[in-house]
């Protein structure tokens, strides 16, 4: 029988990683419909290099992307990640 706590930002519950003993870390167990909708994403992810709106990203989308970013996965958990935000149009 499997040990589950419930938490996680989505209110998932966890549940013991795979092949991993007592007191092992804990990974959030998503419903189907958020599994297809990463897995949807990653198979229509596309690079954009042209065509870019010239409105202004909105503080909040900006904070919750740049979040996201720095929690990309690097070699050796190094995370080397800087970002600079630009927003005088003339220095873009």
């Amino acid at each position: 029988m499997a040990d589950h706590v419930t938490g996680g930002e989505h209110g998932a519950e966890a549940a013991p990683q795979h092949g991993a003993g007592a007191g092992a870390e804990r990974v959030p167990a998503y419903s189907d419909a958020e599994r297809e909708a990463v897995y949807r994403v990653i198979a229509e992810r596309r690079d954009v290099r042209r065509g870019f709106l010239p409105d202004p990203v909105p503080p909040e989308v900006l904070r919750r992307v740049l979040g996201a970013a720095h929690l990309a996965p690097s070699v050796g958990f190094s995370q080397p990640w800087d970002f600079i935000v630009i927003t005088d149009r003339p220095h873009r």
